[in-house]
């Protein structure tokens, strides 16, 4: 599954993107008095997608109720991405917002 076919996913609202390769949405056990965007998407360079809910939903409940299977995060070499714990409390690094890296890497 590509990451744009991910993001229409029927159950999956509000999708917004803030950063190259990363998108907020609605999480999906938000009732309609609490439309907050809490749910992180990140795309990597196979395609594989990455989600964490900032309600601390474990990842198969959210999949169970957006109606996908773990297999739709994986990229199109058949991997899941290689995630850091706490993976999400981290901007990604060489995007919109840090176009120029930092100086001890350059």
């Amino acid at each position: 599954m590509t990451i744009q076919t991910l993001l229409n996913a029927p159950r999956l609202r509000g999708v917004i993107p803030t950063a190259c390769g990363e998108w907020w949405a609605i999480t999906p056990i938000a009732d309609d008095l609490t439309r907050r965007l809490e749910l992180l998407i990140r795309a990597y360079s196979n395609n594989a997608a990455s989600m964490h809910c900032m309600r601390k939903t474990p990842l198969p409940v959210l999949l169970a109720l957006l109606d996908l299977t773990i297999d739709d995060l994986r990229g199109t070499d058949g991997k899941l991405p290689d995630l850091d714990p706490g993976w999400w409390r981290h901007p990604r690094r060489y995007d919109a917002r840090y176009p120029v890296r930092p100086m001890g890497e350059q």
